[in-house]
């Protein structure tokens, strides 16, 4: 699977498909997995908190060149947290839709008196357990991770779920975690700084 699903699967219970976080805290989360998936394939560059387009190829993702083709269609560079925003809006959907179309995800509607409620349910859930159970493995053992996984761990820390996966961790776990982090390559690193600001100002604007 490729990132965003991952991160899609850590932030909702697998069983209910329901997200551990607030709505705008997961669609920035998911902005972010979805960035980062073009930077690990070569297509942008995060730096000085600015996005740069480095290959206008298309993915082969679908959705992957939706977002490219949206960072192509400004003449004028924009802060990486304004994207961040923008993508935000509609991030979680298109992951969802996305994770239907691979057989990921089943959409499931309930009607009610007043209105019919959809929901996005697991098709697998021993699937969906998969990227949390493979990061804490790693993380308390101290094993080598892909790049995807060490992104992956990044957001996941951004959005303060660190807790949830290393809940059997100890010191050693977090230390390692923090190296990983520290040792990402310098455009991903400033993708998950970015998001943990994003994400803060975001859970700030919602207790106010």
């Amino acid at each position: 699977m490729l990132l965003a699903d991952d991160l899609y699967f850590v932030a909702h219970e697998e069983t209910s498909g329901k997200s551990r976080l607030h709505p705008r805290v997961t669609g920035l989360a998911l902005a972010a997995a979805l960035l980062g998936e073009l930077v690990m394939d070569g297509k942008i560059d995060l730096r000085a908190g600015m996005i740069t387009i480095i290959d206008r190829q298309p993915p082969v993702d679908a959705l992957a060149h939706t977002i490219l083709d949206q960072l192509a269609s400004e003449r004028q560079q924009h802060a990486t947290h304004n994207w961040l925003a923008f993508l935000g809006n509609s991030a979680t959907d298109q992951v969802c839709q996305r994770m239907v179309r691979s057989g990921h995800l089943n959409r499931s509607e309930s009607r009610g008196l007043l209105r019919t409620t959809v929901r996005f349910v697991p098709a697998d859930r021993s699937a969906a357990a998969w990227p949390e159970a493979r990061l804490r493995r790693f993380l308390t053992r101290g094993e080598q991770l892909t790049i995807q996984d060490a992104v992956l761990a990044g957001l996941i820390e951004a959005s303060d779920l660190t807790r949830h996966v290393l809940w059997d961790g100890d010191a050693r776990s977090f230390q390692y975690l923090a190296w990983v982090l520290s040792s990402l390559p310098p455009p991903l690193r400033e993708l998950v700084t970015q998001a943990q600001a994003a994400i803060g100002n975001a859970v700030i604007t919602t207790l106010n």
